[in-house]
């Protein structure tokens, strides 16, 4: 476990290459700060980036599975801009990572950063975005923007952000773009139930200065027509 630490200045916050691990907590003193890194606050992956996150080779038995990221403050300290360089959360060809969660305080808040979360690469499977606030402060009211995407998926398929089922919205607002799916490879994601560019109620424009959902060159990606779906679309982010 992780928990209750002030993380930063560091190349990475946090590097994770193993299963099982919590990074965070639901308790008011569990969640961690991770802020101001030279490449990302939280990076789980199977493979050696270098300073652009791009492989290099893979690390050797790497099981970066099954960990649960939850509860932090991740590029800022709740109101203010202390991004990391490049991403806020990396997964990089790990699978079945859950980040957020259901029950109120399991959820980050991750802004101020490059791009908040980036999927990455094929072996990036089954990973699990739920109530995360992604492009505003802390109380979700207010925008503090990711530079480029809110959620960058990246050649990664199969994939869930947000869901149907009480407490699984994420916010994702207040970016250049809010949601990005592009690669060949990015199959199969299924993006349901958020809302993206408002508030958490969906009455407050807190919009994404772009895009709020761009897909480009993925393939077989699903939009659900779930209740919040298509308040989200219509929301204010606009081409």
């Amino acid at each position: 476990m992780v928990q209750g630490n002030q993380i930063g200045y560091n190349l990475d916050g946090i590097n994770v290459s193993s299963a099982g691990n919590l990074i965070g907590g639901t308790g008011s003193s569990l969640g961690n700060t991770i802020v101001g890194n030279q490449r990302n606050g939280i990076t789980i992956t199977s493979e050696v980036l270098n300073l652009n996150n791009v492989e290099i080779t893979p690390i050797a038995n790497a099981q970066p599975t099954g960990n649960l990221v939850e509860g932090n403050l991740i590029g800022t300290n709740g109101t203010l801009d202390e991004g990391n360089t490049l991403e806020g959360i990396l997964i990089a060809d790990a699978a079945d990572n859950t980040i957020g969660g259901t029950v109120a305080g399991d959820g980050n808040v991750i802004s101020g950063n490059n791009i908040g979360v980036r999927i990455l690469n094929s072996g990036a499977i089954g990973n699990l975005l739920e109530g995360n606030l992604i492009g505003t402060t802390s109380g979700g009211e207010t925008v503090l923007p990711n530079a480029v995407d809110g959620v960058q998926i990246d050649d990664a398929p199969g994939n869930t952000v947000g869901g149907t089922a009480t407490g699984t919205a994420n916010v994702i607002s207040g970016n250049d773009w809010g949601l990005h799916l592009t690669g060949s490879g990015a199959t199969g994601n299924l993006v349901e139930g958020n809302f993206i560019g408002s508030d958490l109620q969906g009455t407050t424009d807190l919009r994404n200065t772009i895009d709020g959902v761009l897909i480009d060159q993925g393939r077989r990606t699903t939009p659900s027509a779930g209740r919040r779906w298509p308040r989200a679309i219509r929301s204010p982010s606009h081409q």
